[in-house]
C-alpha cells in the first residue's frame, strides 16, 4: 500500500523550499535596487543617469539568483532523497577547473567592477591606460575601448590595466 503522507510531507516541503526561495530572489531584487539608490544618493558614487548603476545592479541580482538556485536546487533534491555528495563534489572539482581556465576572464571581470565602482573613468573621458592615451569609446566589465589619435580602436583587457592616467573629463563632475 501506498503512504500517502508520506509524498504529501515531501511535497509540501518542497513547495516551502521553492517559496523561500522565491521570497530570497525578491529580496535580493529589493535590495540590489536599494543599494544602488544608497551609492547614488548618499555615497556619490555616481553620477546622473549613469549606465554603471544598471551594470553593477544585474551583476548583483545575478549572482543572487545563481546562489539561491543553487542552494534550493541542493535542499530539493535532498527532499527527494538523491545523495547530493558526489553532485557538490562534482561541482567543487568542475568549480576548481573553470576557475583555473578562465582565469584571464575572472580577472578582467573583476578589474572592470572595480573601474565601474570606483568611478576611474567612463565613455568620453581622455585617458591613458599603461602607455596608449585615446578617449574612452566604450566601457564593460571585461574590455575598455580607446579611440587613438588616428582614429584606431583599441581593444585592452581590464586585468591588464596597470596604471591609469585620466587627462580629462569629459560631461562629468571633477
Amino acid at each position: 500500500m501506498i503512504d500517502i503522507t508520506f509524498f504529501l510531507n515531501r511535497l509540501i516541503s518542497i513547495g516551502a523550499i521553492i517559496g523561500f526561495a522565491i521570497i530570497a530572489h525578491w529580496t535580493i531584487l529589493i535590495l540590489s535596487h536599494r543599494w544602488v539608490r544608497f551609492a547614488n544618493n548618499t555615497l556619490r558614487v555616481f553620477r546622473g543617469d549613469d549606465p554603471r548603476i544598471g551594470t553593477l545592479s544585474t551583476l548583483i541580482r545575478f549572482a543572487g539568483g545563481v546562489g539561491i538556485f543553487f542552494v534550493a536546487g541542493s535542499m530539493i533534491l535532498k527532499e527527494l532523497s538523491i545523495d547530493i555528495t558526489p553532485l557538490l563534489t562534482g561541482a567543487g572539482i568542475l568549480g576548481l577547473i573553470i576557475t583555473f581556465s578562465l582565469q584571464t576572464l575572472l580577472k578582467d571581470v573583476v578589474a572592470g567592477v572595480f573601474i565601474l565602482f570606483e568611478s576611474q573613468y567612463s565613455p568620453g573621458t581622455q585617458v591613458t591606460l599603461n602607455d596608449i592615451s585615446g578617449v574612452v569609446e566604450r566601457l564593460s566589465l571585461r574590455s575598455t575601448v580607446l579611440k587613438d589619435a588616428d582614429g584606431n580602436h583599441v581593444y585592452i583587457p581590464n586585468g591588464s590595466i596597470g596604471v591609469v592616467r585620466v587627462i580629462s573629463k569629459k560631461n562629468r563632475e571633477n
